[in-house]
């Protein structure tokens, strides 16, 4: 089986100690702590509709994506997003999925923020042509996804287990390896975002509460989408690699994605 590269731990704070974790149990626990704060919310009804993105924010952003091929997000589209939208309306809120009101499936590599748009432009075209031919080991991998984390607002599909199969080594390293580029190249002038994250795609937001039932939602769709996704992966497809501003990304889709200014 292949080994995970120069990337086998992290170190974490477990019940208030400091401690080396192997990466299946880093994953695990965000997981967990991601689906937590989502029931946090679901409970307390204080989760805030998502109204679109904010173009103020990603204008000071250079962002770096691996964006899927259309048969893996026809399938994230038919086996999770679709079911689970029709889920949320059948439970009283409405939910923005990727292709209509997010980006198309996809997953964030790293973004670089700036103190402002002109720091931004100035940086992305020196190294811009870097972070794309660093990031290009990516182009054809597969990443499956078997988690769903409900986390709120937001809702996303994790790769469980970075050391579970051939497949979830080969993604997680292309992953890493394509992070660490990023900050090695960064001048220092850039705060770096999604450094070490859990490997996720985004399938939905909150955007319309009518009369929810959260909880009855969660627990449905654990289990149906959830427990098919833990016996039956999503596998995703890396078709290119995004470089650009945070307003690029969007623009590129529709405009309309930004939230009213």
């Amino acid at each position: 089986m292949a080994s995970l590269h120069e990337f086998p731990s992290l170190t974490g704070v477990v019940d208030g100690t400091p401690r080396d974790l192997d990466l299946t149990t880093v994953f695990a626990r965000r997981i967990q702590a991601e689906r937590a704060l989502g029931l946090a919310q679901y409970r307390s009804g204080s989760v805030i509709p998502f109204a679109g993105y904010d173009y103020a924010s990603l204008i000071r952003k250079i962002v770096v994506s691996a964006e899927f091929d259309e048969p893996s997000r026809d399938e994230i589209a038919t086996t999770v997003t679709q079911p689970l939208a029709h889920l949320a309306h059948a439970h009283g809120f409405e939910l923005g999925i990727p292709g209509e009101m997010l980006l198309p499936s996809h997953v964030t590599l790293q973004i670089i923020e700036y103190d402002s748009d002109q720091d931004m432009q100035g940086n992305l075209g020196k190294i811009s042509p870097y972070l794309e031919s660093s990031a290009s080991v990516m182009e054809g991998l597969v990443i499956p996804f078997n988690s769903l984390v409900l986390t709120g607002t937001r809702m996303i599909l994790c790769m469980g287990n970075p050391a579970g199969t051939d497949e979830t080594v080969r993604a997680y390293n292309g992953i890493e390896q394509s992070r660490w580029a990023v900050r090695h190249v960064n001048s220092g002038e850039g705060l770096l975002r999604t450094d070490s994250d859990i490997v996720h795609t985004s399938i939905g937001r909150v955007t319309r509460i009518d009369e929810p039932n959260f909880l009855s939602f969660v627990a449905e769709a654990n289990h149906s989408i959830g427990a098919r996704l833990s016996f039956s992966p999503v596998r995703a497809k890396v078709a290119s690699i995004f470089v650009g501003s945070g307003v690029q990304q969007i623009s590129k889709v529709s405009p309309q994605l930004f939230a009213k200014r």
